[in-house]
């Protein structure tokens, strides 16, 4: 009687496609919104932006500038478009939004294949309203792209368990060719995947399908090993980069005491922070029961999605990638549907009502931030530095003589948007001189006489109790006067005469 029970549970309702749409429906409405927002590129989208702009096709494939690293699928992809419609932020940002868009519709379908509708009405809940994969559906980063790469891996993954023969092993070549292309990550997802479907053609002794797919993988190993040789070899030994992701890879020697804490340190680390589930713990702890849970229902499922993750650890440990921030984005619609198997398993054990009740708790403590946060940037999008409408606003109101001084942080900002509107005017670039503040007075001090001066702060650095801006404003206000001033959001512009 209760197996029957819990097989009405778990049968989808008649409206299940209506619902299942509509979740769809509200998370491509919060990417499109913030897409449509339209904010200033920030630095870290500048530099990649710099890059783009100004090479062609052929020469993205050397090292990029201002040690970024970014796939060549995604750059190639970013760079025909632009040269299509333009290197405005809308069209940089057209393939993340799509991306997102289709990370979303992938993940419900995925979901609906391997779980059961109430799973999978959770899950998907959850990805819709994860903060940080609305946000990079609206950033010219690849970040968007690795989350559909995993997305579509996985699918596609379900549909070849039964048989893997010519067809598939066309379709399984060349969607892996082009996922190593277009996401660095996306080896994880293939190695979890070839490992699952050749465990799974081993027990079910299917020798024909076996064969079919070790041609696909060895075709995935030799196209990653080129692509690393050509692309990634040279982001592997960038000490910027390493230096910067250190908290991501494990310092200590791969087989030790310490890596242990090290692992349970890391996963507790990635449910706050990129997937903003708080208390991470709670996350950490619904997963484990999630993985157990479709272990038990469905091995092969279960190792589809934790093999993945796996397989960053341990490159993590052997510090050749950072389990860390915005890099371990790839990994959400793993952790969003075993974070959902989690909650169904309380709501299904024991006492009906106890654990249904359990369930709600745990439900709402996972979804209330992701929802309220997404909600809340419906009506006030998201935006780090609007540096555009100031030197728009510079564009509008400078005089034929005006000079333009930028303080050092904003002058791949200045360089983007002047091209980008028209404003032809090189500027004086400030110097940068944390250590010793006397070095900026001095530079200020040669504008004296230069008549009128637009100032232009972005990315103003504070540190030591000291805010730089507040610093230079302070001083210019006495050695000029001020005529004008336009502040945003992150950005500023003060209009100083010096005289003549």
């Amino acid at each position: 009687m209760e197996s029957r029970r819990k097989a009405i549970t778990l049968q989808a309702p008649s409206n299940a496609v209506l619902v299942m749409v509509a979740l769809v429906g509200f998370g491509i409405v919060l990417r499109v919104a913030q897409y449509a927002f339209n904010r200033s590129l920030w630095l870290d989208e500048l530099l990649l932006a710099e890059n783009l702009i100004d090479r062609s096709i052929p020469q993205l494939l050397e090292p990029l500038s201002y040690n970024q690293g970014a796939p060549i699928g995604f750059l190639v992809l970013s760079k025909l478009v632009a040269a299509s419609f333009g290197y405005g932020e809308l069209a940089l940002r057209a393939i993340p939004l799509l991306s997102g868009i289709f990370s979303v519709a992938l993940v419900a379908l995925l979901a609906y294949r391997i779980t059961d509708y109430r799973t999978a009405v959770i899950a998907v809940m959850c990805f819709a309203t994860i903060d940080q994969l609305i946000y990079y559906s609206s950033e010219f980063k690849q970040y968007s792209s690795d989350v559909v790469a995993t997305a579509a891996i996985l699918l596609l993954c379900t549909y070849f368990r039964r048989n893997y023969g010519l067809r598939q092993t066309i379709a399984g070549s060349v969607i892996g060719l082009i996922a190593i292309l277009c996401s660095h990550p996306s080896v994880f997802i293939l190695a979890g995947a070839g490992i699952t479907l050749l465990i799974s053609f081993i027990k079910s002794k299917q020798w024909r399908s076996l064969g079919w797919l070790l041609i696909t993988v060895t075709l995935w190993l030799c196209a990653f090993f080129a692509y690393y040789q050509l692309m990634l070899k040279n982001l592997d030994q960038n000490q910027y980069l390493l230096d910067f992701w250190q908290q991501g890879l494990l310092t200590q020697p791969a087989i030790s005491i310490y890596t242990p804490q090290w692992i349970v340190d890391r996963l507790v680390t990635f449910f706050s922070d990129p997937l903003g589930i708080y208390p991470p713990l709670l996350g950490v702890f619904l997963a484990g029961v999630g993985a157990y849970r479709m272990s038990r229902r469905n091995p092969g499922d279960a190792a589809l999605l934790i093999l993945p993750v796996a397989a960053t650890l341990i490159a993590a440990c052997l510090r050749k990638y950072p389990f860390s921030g915005r890099l371990v984005l790839f990994l959400a619609p793993i952790a969003v549907l075993l974070v959902s198997s989690g909650v169904s398993t309380i709501v299904e054990i024991g006492h009906r009502y106890v654990w249904k009740g359990l369930g709600l708790v745990a439900l709402a403590a996972l979804l209330f931030q992701p929802f309220y946060i997404s909600t809340y940037h419906l009506l006030q999008p998201r935006s780090k530095q609007e540096t555009r409408p100031v030197i728009e606003y510079v564009a509008e109101h400078k005089q034929e003589n005006d000079a333009i001084y930028l303080y050092y942080p904003s002058t791949h900002a200045y360089n983007y948007y002047s091209r980008l509107i028209g404003l032809n005017v090189t500027p004086i670039v400030g110097v940068k001189s944390r250590e010793n503040t006397n070095l900026y007075l001095a530079d200020l001090d040669q504008l004296r006489g230069r008549g009128r001066v637009w100032l232009i702060f972005s990315r103003v650095y504070s540190g030591s109790g000291v805010n730089e801006e507040t610093l230079f404003v302070t001083y210019l206000n006495k050695i000029a006067i001020l005529r004008d001033s336009y502040r945003s959001n992150g950005a500023s512009t003060y209009l100083y005469d010096f005289g003549r």
